[in-house]
């Protein structure tokens, strides 16, 4: 299945339409930046923060400098990390578990701000 693009009325639309039917649930996927103001770090923060400097830890303590990073992901920009973030999630979090694991540990203890609430509603 391939997805399809509509307007954000049209969006609206259909998911109220929809939502009248009976035995309907839904489920939405958002964006690490959506989390920011639940207090989670943007995808961006996370990998160039807190996710490479672990993974150098692990992989090559000795490096100095960033050189590293370049070798490990060859199309790392420091000015777009977030570009990164699914390889950068691969090498640091080998299994599924750990990855599930760092992301609960991420939103422990935050609460969703308004949007997510409004949706969630």
């Amino acid at each position: 299945m391939s997805l399809r693009r509509i307007s954000a009325d049209e969006f609206a639309r259909r998911l109220k339409a929809t939502s009248r039917e009976p035995d309907k649930r839904f489920a939405f996927f958002l964006g690490a930046g959506c989390s920011v103001s639940s207090g989670i770090p943007a995808a961006g923060a996370l990998v160039r923060d807190h996710w490479l400097p672990r993974l150098k830890a692990l992989a090559a303590p000795h490096h100095v400098g960033d050189g590293w990073v370049r070798e490990e992901f060859p199309g790392y920009d420091a000015g777009m990390p977030a570009s990164c973030y699914g390889p950068v999630m691969e090498r640091l979090f080998f299994l599924p578990e750990e990855r599930q694991r760092e992301i609960e540990r991420l939103c422990d203890g935050k609460f969703p701000g308004f949007g997510y609430a409004t949706l969630a509603n």
